[in-house]
């Protein structure tokens, strides 16, 4: 989830590149659910739309 709030990546499949790339077993699985996908896309549209009122878009 700390990778969705700090802006690491932009959406779903990057954090689960991200993950891969730590090494981390089971990303695909740990991902596919639908309330951990809502959550994901949820914290990234925040850090998103936070990202833009910060620099006045």
């Amino acid at each position: 989830m700390e990778i969705a709030r700090n802006g690491l990546a932009t959406n779903l499949d990057g954090i689960r590149v991200w993950l891969n790339n730590e090494g981390r077993q089971g990303v695909e699985a740990a991902t596919s659910g639908m309330l951990i996908k809502a959550q994901l896309n949820q914290l990234i549209k925040e850090r998103t739309a936070a990202s833009g009122a910060s620099t006045g878009r």
